[in-house]
């Protein structure tokens, strides 16, 4: 998910007071509500701000209280994400709860200025952030009651970070029933194999603890994939996971289940001799069919 945008700048400690001021919180109505939103700092923005735009601020954003009504008025206000050098942890969590974007940059964000039009590449970041993205876009899309299906896909070296454990308790806690983890299985990662780097095995085993749906498939098989989706959609619980067992360049003879083929691409003989072996092994499956 990318978003793009002119921005609203703040500065350090802006806290829940100023975000939602404590004198409006008996309103129930969350659009006359975030009416209010910053006016204690920032009278401009309630009237002016435009979908899509996005709030920059500095150290510590969102202190003070707990009320969940802060994060609520800011993304009811149009808001697309937030970008701060850090945010106080109690509204960093309470906004990933409600699907909104929130991203810590550090001292990075003194680049950004008031003039300035930004984008964020959702696709980007630390291994395992991903799939926390995708749990709060899936929890997102449950509170707005809109039919969205999430999809996140990760590598079987990922899951060794603990973010990608504490992502899967939170969409079991949350019954994220809209929510797909394709988790690519193919026993290699930068370092070597995934059986000596760190071992996440028995996958199926550990993931089916935490609640998921678990479905267990070849993954060069695009009829078992399909049965695979078609398990995710018939789910009304628990959010899914299809392990697809694969193996990594597969159909490139220099590739197949190398782990030097890891973040590189071919040059352009490689590139050639790879193009002639795959074309070749499509033309024999079109002469099966045939």
């Amino acid at each position: 998910m990318d978003f793009q945008g002119t921005i609203w700048r703040y500065g350090d400690n802006v806290d829940t007071d100023v975000i939602i001021p404590a004198r409006y919180l008996a309103i129930a109505d969350m659009k006359e509500l975030a009416s209010h939103a910053m006016e204690d700092i920032d009278t401009t923005f309630a009237p002016n701000v435009k979908p899509g735009q996005i709030m920059v601020a500095g150290k510590n954003f969102g202190c003070g209280s707990s009320r969940e009504h802060a994060p609520a008025v800011i993304k009811e206000s149009g808001i697309s994400c937030i970008i701060a050098d850090s945010f106080a942890r109690i509204f960093f969590r309470n906004a990933i709860n409600i699907g909104l974007p929130v991203i810590e940059i550090g001292d990075a964000v003194e680049k950004i200025k008031p003039e300035h039009t930004i984008g964020v590449d959702m696709s980007t970041g630390s291994l395992g952030q991903g799939v926390s993205a995708a749990c709060g876009m899936a929890l997102g899309a449950k509170h707005a009651g809109k039919p969205i299906n999430v999809y996140t896909i990760l590598g079987d070296g990922e899951v060794e970070e603990g973010e990608c454990w504490e992502a899967f308790m939170f969409a079991a806690h949350y019954g994220l029933s809209n929510l797909c983890v394709v988790l690519d299985r193919n026993h290699l990662q930068i370092d070597g194999t995934t059986e000596t780097v760190m071992n996440s095995a028995p996958l199926e085993e550990k993931l089916k603890a935490f609640n998921f749906n678990v479905v267990t498939i070849d993954g060069h098989d695009y009829d078992q994939i399909e049965a695979a989706m078609q398990a995710f959609h018939a789910e009304t619980v628990k959010p899914t996971c299809i392990i697809m067992d694969t193996t990594k360049g597969k159909g490139v003879s220099y590739m197949t289940n190398s782990v030097d083929w890891h973040g590189k691409g071919p040059n352009d003989d490689e590139y050639k001799i790879a193009i002639e072996e795959l074309n070749a092994a499509y033309a024999a499956l079109e002469q099966e069919e045939n």
